[in-house]
């Protein structure tokens, strides 16, 4: 199964269509594919499961009446929608933040997973949708994590008892590591943290592209002198933001401001920070 957004014509907003492939490649449905949604309102990224029985089920971002959601429709082996005509809302109004992630549940249905800004910062929330277009989980989402800071760039699979395992880049202690969490029945099971002791560890903490202020975070694994500079792509040095100033170990941030003093030109930078013999480097795009 396939799905996409798609513009008929230069005044129109995207809508989501499906199709389906055998083996060999050949479309199943229709040359012109199935529509999945065409509310009022733009409907972009999909994501698609298998349902198990021949069909699928699409999730996608949703801009409908004004507002910004999680939507989700099953179709049948035949292409023919099965639930509420273009689709069955997920989350509430306005709050995600990142597109939805979509993996089989097993029972003819699917889990969603979606970054969510519901607690202004973004979150990790699913649903289990079952195969006859019932929400099962809590409405509006189950939090997979609610911690500080920003959880994104999730990937899920199935823990093959209805439930979903989901991995995800997170910097609630101010420096990007890696967590996971299981949901099943709704509920969190058990939260993992995986980190590299040891290791110089630098990560971009704010809004990437930036026109203006960004933050870098960094852990340290001794106390140690640390000097961070930004360079242009040909390795020149365009901001010195610290020189040899002594850090304990554990995190830290530093900041940079992209329009203050002598605006640097639009482009790719490289924040460079060499902690004793370490060194690491973190990219940012500069944007007016």
């Amino acid at each position: 199964m396939v799905a996409w957004s798609h513009l008929p014509n230069l005044v129109s907003e995207e809508d989501i269509y499906a199709q389906m492939l055998d083996q060999a490649g050949t479309l199943v449905w229709s040359i012109e594919a199935k529509p999945v949604c065409r509310a009022t309102g733009t409907q972009t990224n999909p994501s698609v499961a298998a349902d198990g029985v021949g069909g699928c089920v699409v999730a996608w971002t949703d801009h409908r009446n004004g507002t910004k959601r999680i939507y989700a429709q099953r179709l049948s082996a035949s292409g023919a929608p099965v639930w509420t005509p273009d689709g069955i809302p997920l989350s509430p109004g306005d709050t995600p933040y990142g597109d939805p992630k979509i993996i089989p549940d097993n029972a003819g249905g699917a889990i969603v997973v979606w970054e969510d800004a519901r607690n202004l910062t973004a979150d990790l929330y699913a649903q289990r949708v079952g195969a006859n277009g019932v929400p099962l989980w809590t409405p509006g989402g189950a939090p997979l994590t609610r911690a500080g800071g920003y959880q994104t760039m999730e990937a899920i699979v199935s823990d093959n008892a209805f439930g979903v395992i989901a991995a995800w880049e997170d910097n609630r202690s101010g420096v990007y590591d890696v967590y996971a969490n299981r949901l099943r029945t709704g509920e969190a099971v058990v939260g993992v943290e995986s980190r590299a002791p040891g290791t110089l560890r630098v990560a971009l903490a704010s809004r990437n592209p930036t026109a203006g202020p960004a933050r870098v975070t960094l852990e340290l694994p001794e106390a140690v002198a640390v000097t961070v500079d930004v360079l242009d792509l040909a390795g020149r040095r365009v901001r010195q933001i610290l020189r040899d100033e002594w850090m304990v170990a554990g995190p830290h941030a530093v900041g940079w401001d992209a329009a203050a003093g002598e605006r640097v030109a639009p482009g790719i930078y490289l924040v460079r920070v060499r902690a004793g013999a370490r060194e690491s480097i973190a990219r940012i795009v500069v944007v007016r």
